[in-house]
């Protein structure tokens, strides 16, 4: 199996069962503010051009929110990198159209994902649209305040209600 594919099939997987851990307090790097939505964590892998992104969502919404794995309008999330005062599309990783129930997170509960990022994806043109790597980002979350599981589809919550702070990615 080829990296990019192996790298897709383990963030699936991932995605899908919560994770595995990597974080220790040593290693977790990120500049927290508890007025984000989204509490974003890094944990640099000792071997190798890859992190682990440890997302927390708590919905302060008032109201129960929906988080799907993908759709065919936006993934289970998204990097965003500020450039020249910009935020701009940094990374959108590719995911498989499944058709299940979305996890719903109800008013003051929280959703904590871990999603391993390979470095050089960032830069690869097809999931990753930077020139170079470190610089300040933020993660976005596909999150909906509204589902409709006919048709597979929602209403996205508005984007402030679902990005995290700003964080460093080294190079």
């Amino acid at each position: 199996m080829n990296k990019p594919l192996a790298l897709i099939v383990l963030l699936a997987g991932l995605i899908m069962t919560g994770g595995c851990s990597m974080f220790s307090p040593d290693d977790a790097a990120g500049l927290l503010s508890d007025e984000a939505p989204v509490q974003v964590e890094i944990a640099y892998h000792p071997e190798g051009p890859s992190f682990i992104l440890k997302a927390t969502y708590t919905n302060r919404t008032g109201n129960p929110v929906y988080f799907t794995e993908t759709t065919a309008r936006t993934g289970p999330l998204m990097l965003e990198k500020q450039i020249n005062g910009t935020w701009s599309l940094a990374y959108a990783p590719f995911t498989q159209l499944i058709m299940r129930p979305p996890q719903i997170i109800q008013p003051d509960s929280s959703l904590t994902m871990e999603t391993p990022i390979y470095v050089p994806h960032l830069t690869d043109g097809v999931q990753g649209f930077v020139e170079e790597v470190p610089g300040t980002y933020r993660l976005v979350l596909g999150l909906y305040e509204s589902w409709n599981q006919m048709r597979y589809d929602g209403r996205l919550l508005p984007k402030e209600a679902r990005v995290s702070h700003a964080f460093e990615i080294e190079g």
